[in-house]
């Protein structure tokens, strides 16, 4: 294939390329409309210390857009007098043309609306008791909640950091057009730029004075910004969605209702990581979505930026009076010929973006003017109407914005598009279409912090249908509601005692996080919800039945896993070594002190020493189980007086042999 032609392609493509860009990102083209409506012109006497006011004038008011009007007539000099007879004195030397350009300004207000977090899970071991409030800190500076699983050193927490600290509004819209008048007298152009924002009156070279008298309401209005949300980020500010932000909102506050609840039912690392990763990325989806409603002015000022929007349509027609110096004025009215070319639509989502309607539309006839584009339209779709200025053979692309509603998943319907000016009207079908996108598996549930919702039979809408009080839980594939947490025992020997007295097995007896513990198989209160059959081997005892026990008093409790917390098991051991080497300590002790000794004469003592160091030293481990760091406090004194004696007596018998 010819170099030439496969370049001719390529370069077709792209420029397809780049029109569809523009044509779906560029939410508005500011078009320029020509020419005026005539509102009234007549001749009068004016008085004035001013040359505009002083003399006869005409005053010509008109408003803009319309029927495209221009001004015409005659100035007179006596130059022109002197060297022109009546015949060769040409009949117009004097024009008068306008062009509006209208947007819609947005202001940008700062708000007190929520900020938007970043979540994240912060642990730390802790091998004393709860959570130390100085490593809360350490770890989460802006915790919003901590808690420590049962059987567990290690503590958690939920800390927060902010990445959007500056949430705006959108205040209500001023409408503000750009004004351009052209005056041509005897081949001599001066021209007048009015703001109705700022400067509303001037002169237009030396025969016209122009003054913005106000404007005319067309029953159009500026475009909704409900779905834009302006952030303030480090480059400025920036336009995200406002759809994004009310569904993180809503999840931040399940979230944080949900983080309440922790500290009773600790949940797992993982479950609690799944969550943080659902409540972050819709943080994220609101940092980094833009959407494209406007220019932003002044962007970096937190106080005084705004959105310049172009209008497609007038929103206001300016109405204007021209005082003009001249012989005669008339107004001319152009003609022309609309034809539409090509009228089409693609289906677009209701729930992300406007669909529209795309018509081409062409002036067949001699003069430039204006061509009012429109639709009618069925099954609850509505067009926006525009009006565009034309030159003779020009085309043009138009965009009529369109909206639609309805409860099914698909609506389709159909629009006449209809192009129209000075009395000439031609109109074309097109096909409209609007989807609703699924936003969840029909009739399926889920949970939303704690929430269980359900999806509707087509897909469209979730709704709340059941708020858990401790948390929801869909892992088996279907949500139901966590079991109430109930005060109870904190360790199974607790429980065990306390249901071998009640004779049951019930919630009110064991503390939840038992149920939750890694070796629940083992855990006496993890068979709370036992089963009729199941119930009669707790009654009997269960699995973490002490070893030895006196009524309540635990003498050996069960070692097994999943019986006993961590410093129960140090405890436990202490006291078992205890029991071992106290009887041997005091044992010793006394005999230092001369009770008891070697031959027979010391046999009764000796007996009577060792009852006495057994009896006492259980005494001591029975004390050690119960009071643990007191005794242990006691039996280190008992063993530093042990260590001590002895130096004292070794050295009081060394004194006595020198």
């Amino acid at each position: 294939m010819n170099k030439k032609i496969i370049f001719s392609i390529l370069g077709v493509i792209l420029l397809v390329g780049v029109l569809f860009a523009v044509s779906y990102f560029v939410p508005a083209i500011r078009e320029t409309v020509y020419g005026s409506s005539l509102m009234s012109l007549q001749q009068v006497e004016l008085q004035s210390s001013s040359s505009y006011f002083s003399g006869k004038s005409w005053v010509y008011t008109f408003r803009a857009g319309g029927l495209g009007q221009n001004a015409y007539g005659y100035v007179s000099t006596a130059v022109a007098d002197q060297m022109n007879t009546g015949v060769e004195r040409p009949k117009e030397n004097l024009r008068i043309d306008t062009a509006y350009d209208q947007s819609c300004n947005y202001k940008i207000r700062q708000s007190s609306k929520t900020p938007v977090y970043e979540f994240s899970l912060k642990s730390w071991t802790d091998y004393v008791g709860g959570c130390d409030s100085a490593d809360i800190t350490a770890k989460c500076p802006n915790s919003i909640g901590y808690w420590k699983p049962s059987l567990s050193t290690t503590c958690y927490c939920i800390d927060k950091k902010q990445i959007i600290n500056n949430i705006g509004y959108i205040d209500n819209p001023e409408v503000r057009t750009k004004i351009d008048i052209t005056v041509t007298v005897k081949g001599i152009i001066d021209k007048l730029s009015m703001d109705t924002s700022k400067s509303i009156q001037g002169a237009v070279g030396s025969n016209v004075y122009a003054v913005w008298q106000g404007n005319l309401d067309t029953g159009q209005s500026c475009s909704s910004p409900f779905e834009v949300l302006p952030i303030y980020t480090s480059n400025g500010w920036v336009l995200s969605d406002q759809n994004r932000y009310t569904d993180y909102i809503n999840n931040y506050n399940s979230f944080n209702l949900a983080v309440a609840t922790w500290a009773n039912t600790k949940p797992s690392p993982e479950k609690v990581t799944a969550l943080l990763t659902e409540i972050n990325s819709k943080a994220y989806g609101v940092r980094d979505a833009r959407t494209s409603f406007g220019e932003i002015n002044q962007k970096t000022d937190q106080n005084n930026a705004y959105i310049n929007r172009p209008v497609l349509s007038f929103i206001q027609y300016p109405v204007l009076t021209l005082y003009v110096k001249a012989d005669y004025l008339g107004i001319y009215t152009p003609v022309p010929k609309p034809e539409i070319v090509s009228a089409s639509s693609n289906c677009f989502v209701t729930s992300q973006s406007t669909g529209k309607i795309d018509v081409v539309v062409k002036n067949a006839g001699d003069e430039r003017g204006d061509i009012n584009v429109y639709a009618e339209c069925d099954s609850g779709f509505f067009a926006t109407r525009q009006q565009v200025s034309v030159s003779a053979g020009e085309q043009k692309s138009v965009s009529l914005p369109l909206s639609g509603t309805g409860a099914k998943a698909k609506n389709e319907g159909k629009c006449l598009v209809y192009a129209e000016s000075v009395g000439t009207r031609v109109s074309r079908e097109v096909g409209v279409c609007a989807t609703v996108p699924k936003i969840c598996t029909p009739n399926q549930q889920r949970c939303q912090m704690n929430d269980i919702k359900q999806c509707d039979a087509e897909g469209l809408n979730e709704n709340v249908v059941q708020t858990c009080a401790n948390g929801c839980d869909d892992s088996s594939g279907s949500a139901i509601c966590n079991e109430e947490k109930t005060e109870g025992c904190k360790t199974d020997a607790e429980c065990q005692n306390l249901m071998d007295d009640k004779n049951e097995c019930t919630i009110e007896y064991c503390d939840k996080s038992l149920v939750s513990s890694v070796s629940s198989a083992y855990n006496t209160c993890a068979r709370r919800f036992a089963t009729e059959e199941e119930k009669p081997s707790c009654h009997e005892g269960g699995l973490c039945k002490p070893y030895l026990s006196i009524g309540f008093l635990t003498i050996l409790p069960n070692l097994s896993e999943g019986c006993m917390d961590f410093f129960a098991k140090v405890k436990t051991v202490v006291f078992l070594i205890a029991l071992l080497a106290l009887p041997f300590i005091i044992a010793m002790l006394l005999k230092s002190f001369g009770f008891g000794g070697e031959g027979k004469k010391n046999k009764g003592k000796n007996i009577f020493r060792i009852v006495f160091s057994i009896l006492v030293g259980w005494l001591l481990a029975v004390l050690i189980w119960t009071l643990f760091w007191v005794a242990v406090g006691i039996s280190v004194g008992i063993l530093l007086i042990f260590v001590v004696s002895r130096k004292v007596l070794k050295a009081v018998k060394g004194g006595m042999y020198q």
